[in-house]
């Protein structure tokens, strides 16, 4: 009775791991492009967790540091999402912020108050801007795409963050349309 007991109980964890690895192994590898889409996304998310984490130590208005916890929550989530579909689809993908993340995360380390403030909320409104029409093109060319409910998810937050960094680069004297383009 004993070794039934035992043997039943180190046979089911290896039948847990077994079942795990075929439903793992049914996920289909993903393209080419969802790779570097998701690569972007939790580079990008990382990027925001750092810049939100800056923003709450140096921005002088009380809007701009309300608006960096929102970034480093949800781009936290985002950043997990996007790594957790990576692992199902069996990738793996950087979760450190990339080059030209890194190059604008040093720019704004030298910089404090309104001056800060300007230049972050620039930084948002042109990363958001460029980030909503990039995940709503990809989800009308890539339908296919195992990436779509997970993008069609995030769309809104992103969405949501560029309208609440357009007003508060309203409160602060930005431009909506400020940033666009920017020249480093």
């Amino acid at each position: 009775m004993k070794t039934k007991l035992f043997t039943s109980l180190i046979a089911i964890p290896g039948l847990l791991v077994s079942l795990a690895l075929s439903a793992f192994a049914a996920a289909s590898p993903l393209k080419d492009s969802d790779l570097k889409l998701l690569q972007k996304v939790t580079q990008g998310s990382a990027a925001e967790v750092e810049l939100g984490r800056l923003a709450e130590q140096r921005a002088s208005q009380a809007s701009v540091k309300e608006f960096a916890r929102k970034m480093v929550q949800d781009h936290q989530r985002m950043a997990a999402d996007a790594s957790r579909l990576a692992r199902e689809h069996g990738a793996a993908i950087a979760s450190q912020p990339g080059a030209e993340e890194k190059k604008e995360l040093n720019k704004l380390k030298n910089v404090r108050g309104a001056e800060f403030d300007r230049q972050y909320i620039e930084g948002m409104l042109d990363d958001h801007k460029t980030d909503v029409a990039e995940v709503a093109k990809y989800i009308a060319s890539h339908g296919d795409s195992p990436l779509v409910p997970f993008l069609k998810s995030t769309l809104p937050r992103l969405e949501d963050h560029l309208r609440i960094a357009e007003n508060v680069a309203g409160q602060i004297g930005v431009k909506p349309d400020a940033g666009l383009n920017r020249v480093s």
